[in-house]
């Protein structure tokens, strides 16, 4: 029965997935870039089998009272089964495969979670709870641990919406059930800022107790040397204004076009995004904010896309509030793609402060140059219209904090099953 299973799911799955590789992987231990790849599987998956029960159009909308009838429909599909789906997936990418990943790799196990549905079902909201350290005696977190661990979260729906966009990259368009999972995941980090900065502003309002925003806050500038609030380095107010450069992301309208013109308002499901023409390749740029236990960090992310491949390429600079440290890197996208395998290389430098871990003793890695190096291979096992392939992906990484891998040096694997294109 098992075995049925698989194979009703492979050859569905594969159907569904044509147009874009979609992947089901995993890695130790079980770190936000490998999950969400897996998030962004199982939301397909889903709204694939959605859109063919909840179909975005039901009735022919000639006329006013139609068309509104349609909308209205549409509407409250978005409220009550479509926002909830995403608020769960962006939950457990923030709480499991964020914070929870970053507990996981500094030894600590039995780790648990509260994830609540979005109104109108319930308050919504999580929490990551560590659990008890593996190894014998008590384990500390030092500063800079806490800052990973604070970051996890929002660092993780950063890789979410970063996700999604290889897809978008692939296949040249995105689907209306896609945007608000992709917004929610980009502007995670804007919202956490914004929405702590009004809650200090108003005298009624109390953050939370797990505030990962103020976390931030106290243990970088601590760690830096500035205890007291009224002493911070780097202020609330400062994330505010930083957090302001994710407006810069092209890929967040087109979503929202997606969303009110081409579901809400026409009843249609994909639309295709534009990009800048630049002689025989279609360019776009966009940019964001990183948290780094050295302070915050701009991205200034790039996208070229020819006729059958695409490449990304990124460069990172923290603020100089307290360090000078920068990073770049390039990721190509079916480099060599043949009848047996498809080959996708990456690369990131960066130089950086060392970092403080702790455990049994307090250690400094990295500090300096840095770099990690992969390359991804789909091992095409079925082709032609409905393809899967055996995904590997096998790497090395120099200690240093780079997003969504492990702080320390070692081995990049990550294995599991490719679907589509």
């Amino acid at each position: 029965m098992s075995r049925f299973l698989l194979f009703f799911f492979i050859l569905f799955a594969s159907s569904a997935f044509a147009q874009a590789p979609y992947n089901l992987i995993l890695d130790y231990p079980l770190s936000s870039k490998a999950l969400s790849e897996d998030l962004v599987t199982a939301h397909k998956l889903t709204y694939t089998v959605e859109n063919k029960y909840l179909k975005p159009k039901l009735f022919d909308e000639s006329n006013t009272f139609r068309k509104l009838s349609g909308m209205a429909y549409r509407f409250g599909k978005t409220v009550f089964v479509d926002i909830p789906i995403d608020h769960i997936i962006l939950l457990v990418q923030h709480e499991v495969y964020g914070h929870g990943y970053r507990y996981r790799e500094m030894g600590f196990v039995n780790n648990h979670y509260q994830i609540k549905l979005p109104p109108p079902y319930d308050c919504g909201g999580g929490m990551a709870y560590r659990g008890e350290w593996k190894g014998e005696g008590v384990r500390n977190p030092t500063r800079h641990e806490e800052i990973i661990v604070s970051v996890g979260g929002m660092e993780a729906n950063t890789i979410l919406a970063n996700t999604m966009i290889s897809k978008w990259m692939a296949k040249g368009s995105m689907n209306y059930r896609e945007t608000y999972l992709y917004v929610s995941n980009r502007n995670n980090i804007t919202a956490y800022i914004q929405s702590t900065a009004l809650c200090e502003q108003d005298d009624d309002c109390e953050p939370s107790p797990g505030n990962d925003v103020l976390s931030y806050l106290k243990h970088v500038n601590a760690e830096n040397g500035f205890l007291f609030e009224k002493n911070y380095r780097l202020s609330l107010d400062d994330l505010k204004t930083q957090s302001l450069i994710n407006l810069l992301d092209p890929f967040q309208f087109f979503a929202l076009y997606t969303y009110f013109k081409t579901y809400l308002w026409d009843g249609g499901e994909e639309n295709k995004f534009p990009m800048i023409p630049l002689w025989k390749v279609r360019y776009l740029p966009s940019f964001h904010l990183g948290l780094s236990p050295f302070g915050p960090e701009y991205y200034f992310d790039n996208y070229i896309s020819t006729d059958n491949k695409w490449y990304s390429f990124y460069f990172r600079k923290g603020d100089n509030t307290f360090h000078d440290f920068w990073g770049l890197g390039i990721n190509g996208n079916q480099i060599i793609d043949n009848r047996y395998l498809t080959f996708n290389p990456s690369l990131d430098l960066w130089q950086q402060p060392p970092i403080k871990t702790g455990g049994t003793e307090i250690n400094e890695i990295g500090g300096g140059l840095g770099f990690a190096a992969s390359g991804t291979f789909l091992f095409k096992v079925v082709k032609g219209e409905n393809p899967f392939s055996i995904y590997t992906q096998l790497g090395y990484k120099t200690a240093g904090f780079l997003p969504g891998e492990m702080i320390a040096d070692g081995l990049i694997l990550r294995l599991g099953l490719s679907f589509g294109n």
